[in-house]
């Protein structure tokens, strides 16, 4: 699959299928996705919100939202991974 990224913009995508991870993303999940096979169809995208810290603790999310274009990738995601 690929990851969604905006070229330089700062507008982040709303994709259907969103997974919320409260303890961030685990090892080797991000690693996963791109693997994961799209059968070389367009629309399969993936894309992570990051966790940040902007102003000290105060902006911290304390969790990392991963979505799907796509519904099939995000149940498998869930699968192996929640």
């Amino acid at each position: 699959m690929k990851y969604f990224h905006s070229n330089g913009g700062n507008n982040s995508p709303y994709f259907t299928h969103r997974i919320k991870m409260i303890d961030g993303l685990p090892r080797g999940a991000y690693e996963w996705c791109i693997e994961y096979d799209d059968e070389d169809q367009p629309f399969r995208r993936f894309h992570c919100e990051w966790d940040h810290y902007s102003k000290g603790k105060e902006g911290h999310k304390g969790y990392v939202i991963i979505q799907f274009e796509w519904e099939q990738a995000a149940i498998m995601f869930k699968l192996r991974w929640l």
